[in-house]
């Protein structure tokens, strides 16, 4: 495949808006958000296009992908429209690379769908809350400028109140810039007590 190619395909409840761009091995990428689209890429895996067919996906009720029910956007239904979409697409064999949000679906597809990727890539992604939390106490403690320190304090402390029901409402901020993030309660701890299968190779990606 050259150039560029792009199309809603359907999996099942919703359809999905995929752009695809290269040839070779297929490599699904998940945006980060909720609220945000395969566009956050820009261009910057263009240079992959020679060896790999780049799948840039927007996530349901993200970007121009359907608007299925909004108790539907959850982390576990995200991980199961990836093989959904692999499948419609005849994809036999396939990475997935997720940043993010796009992490998150990342390794919760490794978890709960073990082996239907063949590699998973996971870059600036956590597997819950625990791994995250003594950096951020560290980073609020050292927060400058120090005026700012107990208000941002204070919202990270609600943040950990916000319910699973409170996604649709917040993809829909997202949309609409706001750039605020949020931790879903309960979804991004699903998980952390299981393992993924050593047998599927993942590389794990950070930044700060």
């Amino acid at each position: 495949m050259n150039g560029e190619e792009s199309q809603l395909i359907d999996i099942g409840d919703t359809s999905l808006y995929v752009v695809q761009r290269g040839r070779g091995y297929p490599l699904i990428v998940l945006h980060g958000g909720p609220g945000l689209d395969h566009h956050m890429y820009g261009d910057y895996l263009d240079a992959l296009t020679d060896r790999y067919r780049l799948v840039l996906v927007d996530q349901r009720a993200n970007g121009r992908s359907g608007r299925p029910p909004e108790d539907t956007w959850t982390l576990e239904q995200n991980a199961k429209d990836v093989g959904r979409l692999a499948s419609s697409m005849g994809l036999d064999k396939y990475a997935v690379l997720g940043h993010s949000y796009g992490a998150l679906v990342t390794l919760q597809l490794a978890v709960d769908f073990p082996g239907q990727a063949a590699q998973y890539i996971v870059s600036s992604g956590v597997p819950g809350g625990r791994f995250l939390m003594s950096h951020v106490e560290h980073e609020l403690a050292n927060f400058e400028p120090e005026e700012l320190r107990q208000q941002v304090a204070d919202s990270w402390a609600r943040e950990q109140h916000v319910q699973t029901h409170d996604l649709a409402r917040f993809a829909r901020r997202r949309a609409r810039r706001c750039r605020r993030v949020h931790r879903l309660e309960g979804r991004e701890h699903a998980v952390i007590e299981r393992h993924i299968d050593p047998n599927n190779p993942a590389c794990v990606m950070g930044a700060r």
